[in-house]
């Protein structure tokens, strides 16, 4: 089932007015398909139709094969320029509050955005969570395949070392399971981020992570998860499914996806939105 195809069936049972109630139940019954149960989930969310593909990653090759990883490398470069516009959008737009990644592995992502900041004078509190252990034990129903307890394991020393994190003092580096750090009284004195990364892989990562950021989230913060799943029965999409009716402060603007990275602007529902359209 095409995402075009689905796109097209969720305008036309807007157009019919279809209650929700009466959709959830069709959903519900087990011939229902997962693509456009998706869709409608991301139709409800971002007000945008059609946003799956059959092949969302560009390729029938699986992650983790050579064919995969080779698109993935090609299409790295765009992945960090749009990350970069969002973090310049937001001083751009004077949202206020730090920059946070919920798993830094060897920490390429946050030297590039620490390096960015500071040659153009943006700097602000950065905060990197992560093991340093590698990752947990997967969940062989609740995630996607691939992933292994131990993967992406870096050394704390190392990945301080990268960062330049003794000439650094807005740089924070958070050793621990996010179950256990995100806890301490130095995460909890986080009060507002206005760039928030998920990259923990897994569900359950996800999920520690959403639930530290309800509350936290400033109005106009992006939301970025690293391995979007396009499925709402695994991984970082299913702890966000689960996250979005337990933050009904928030309205998520849907930016884009490449691949299985996706970007959000965050708003509160209370506050004016902010002019904010991508150069």
């Amino acid at each position: 089932m095409s995402g075009e195809w689905t796109g097209h069936f969720l305008m036309k049972i807007h157009a019919l007015g279809l209650k929700e109630s009466d959709f959830e139940k069709l959903m519900a019954n087990s011939l229902a398909d997962p693509v456009v149960e998706y869709n409608y989930f991301m139709y409800k969310v971002c007000g945008i139709a059609g946003l799956q593909t059959n092949l969302p990653f560009g390729t029938t090759f699986p992650l983790g094969t050579k064919y995969a990883d080779a698109i993935d490398i090609a299409v790295y470069p765009t992945v960090v320029k749009l990350a970069v516009d969002m973090y310049d959008k937001l001083w751009a737009d004077r949202v206020t509050g730090c920059l946070v990644e919920f798993g830094v592995a060897a920490g390429s992502w946050l030297a590039m955005q620490l390096d960015n900041m500071e040659r153009c004078g943006m700097i602000r509190e950065t905060w990197g969570f992560d093991s340093f252990e590698g990752l947990p034990s997967p969940d062989d129903h609740r995630d996607a395949p691939g992933w292994y307890s131990g993967q992406f394991a870096n050394e704390l020393a190392d990945v301080a070392a990268t960062l330049d994190l003794g000439s650094r003092p807005h740089l924070h580096l958070v050793p621990g399971w996010f179950s256990d750090s995100l806890r301490t009284p130095q995460a909890q004195a986080i009060k507002s981020i206005a760039y928030a990364k998920i990259d923990g892989d897994l569900y359950e990562s996800a999920v520690d992570c959403l639930a530290f950021l309800k509350g936290r989230l400033s109005n106009g913060a992006v939301l970025m998860f690293d391995e979007w799943t396009h499925v709402l029965h695994q991984g970082e999409t299913r702890a966000f499914f689960e996250w979005v009716p337990r933050v009904p402060e928030y309205r998520f603007e849907l930016v884009g996806f490449i691949n299985y990275r996706i970007f959000f602007r965050v708003w509160h529902v209370s506050v004016p939105d902010l002019k904010c359209e991508m150069a």
